[in-house]
Order: structure tokens, then C-alpha cells, then sequence
């Protein structure tokens, strides 16, 4: 089967993937998960009741923090373009606003199973 045939086979399986999407995979990756995960706390109806998700307002508090974190690596990270490079603690800035940007992965990673309902 030559190249372009296999293309064609793939996008009619819906197993093709453009190559130009592998680009910032993270951000592609994130505009994929920002409509639904919004559309899913708006939805939501429930809390997972586990460690550290006893009320609802916990496990919304969570949510908001995965739908900041997915909006700033969805907007290439334009947070960053705030900050002033010419001050001397921009380090520091960058890296409250980048641990800031982890936490919500995280919180992402760890209830990743309980986002259904």
C-alpha cells in the first residue's frame, strides 16, 4: 500500500492524525480538554467523596483549578506575557505561575478516573 492509499484508509478509519498536529502537542492536547472539562462542571451534579473531596465546593474548587490550568496551556501560555522580565524576581513569578499551572495537572492526573458521572 503506498503513502498516499494508507492516508486515505486511515482518515476513512478515523485513525489519521496530521503530523502538523504533533506541534505543541500540549496545547492541542489542552483544546481538546477545556470545552469538555468545562462542560462537565457545569454538568456535574455530584463530587467524588473520597480523601479531600468531602463537599462539593472542594471538588468545584478542583475543577476551577484544572479548567485555569488547561485555559493557560490552551493560550500558548500568554499568563507569562504579564510578567515583567526587567524586574529581578521574575524568576520567581514565572515559577509561582508555572507551579500554579502544575497544580491543576495534577489535581487533573489524580482524579482523572472520577471525571464522569
Amino acid at each position: 500500500m503506498n503513502k498516499r492509499t494508507r492516508k486515505k484508509w486511515l482518515k476513512k478509519q478515523g485513525l489519521y492524525v496530521n503530523p502538523k498536529e504533533t506541534w505543541s502537542l500540549d496545547c492541542n492536547i489542552a483544546k481538546y480538554i477545556l470545552p469538555r472539562l468545562k462542560l462537565f462542571k457545569k454538568l456535574n451534579n455530584g463530587y467524588p467523596g473520597r480523601e479531600g473531596m468531602e463537599t462539593e465546593e472542594k471538588w468545584d474548587e478542583a475543577l476551577d483549578k484544572m479548567i485555569w490550568s488547561f485555559e493557560q496551556i490552551a493560550n500558548d501560555y500568554e499568563i507569562y506575557m504579564s510578567i515583567n522580565f526587567k524586574d529581578s524576581d521574575w524568576r520567581d513569578k514565572c515559577k509561582d505561575l508555572n507551579d500554579k499551572i502544575q497544580e491543576g495537572l495534577m489535581l487533573f492526573a489524580k482524579w482523572f478516573q472520577y471525571l464522569g458521572w
